[in-house]
């Protein structure tokens, strides 16, 4: 993306374009590090295709704004463990590929979906925040028992030892965001 906008500035010569990308490299490096710092603002859509958000100044310099870059699954495809492709709606695996097993369930069945106009009903979001830990099973039994969806912000670190616990809550409907890996004060500069 950086390098068609670079191209797209009439006011500079083809020289010019080639030195301000040469140079664009460095920064460009250093701001795609693999780190937290580098990697904190990014999403999906409902394909599996990740945009990763970075700041200006990150990785060029500020008259280009905010840089944002777009992946398709099969892009990122090898940073995700296999039992969790599916969740990005990355392609189920080829015979040519690994077919080890796991030990977690990954029934794929959609979740049930409601369609409700909050405009015309009254509505209420209920979120969760750094889970899953020791109540998440029971608060998931309160919500089954009710028909209630919710919003499970997770941290990464307790993600990793609870994948049972997030899985159930994905498959039961809820929505799944990031809280961050281990809740440190995202303000602060490290």
């Amino acid at each position: 993306m950086l390098r068609e906008k670079i191209r797209s500035m009439q006011e500079l010569t083809d020289d010019d374009k080639k030195v301000l990308w040469k140079n664009s490299q460095e920064k460009i490096g250093e701001g795609t590090k693999a780190n937290d710092k580098n990697y904190h603002a990014f999403s999906w859509d409902k394909s599996g295709n990740l945009t990763i958000y970075f700041d200006k100044y990150q990785v060029a310099s500020g008259n280009h704004g905010n840089i944002e870059i777009k992946l398709g699954p099969e892009t990122y495809k090898h940073l995700v463990a296999k039992k969790y492709q599916y969740i990005f709606h990355i392609q189920p695996q080829t015979q040519e590929e690994d077919t080890s097993t796991t030990s977690i369930d990954t029934d794929q069945s959609s979740p049930k979906t409601y369609k409700i106009d909050c405009s015309k009903e009254p509505c209420i979001a209920i979120t969760f925040d750094d889970g899953p830990a020791t109540h998440t099973t029971q608060l998931l039994d309160i919500l089954k028992k009710h028909d209630v969806k919710a919003t499970f912000f997770v941290l990464g670190k307790s993600a990793k030892v609870q994948k049972n616990t997030l899985l159930r809550a994905y498959k039961e409907g809820h929505q799944i965001g990031n809280h961050s890996w281990d809740h440190k004060d995202l303000k602060k500069t490290v």
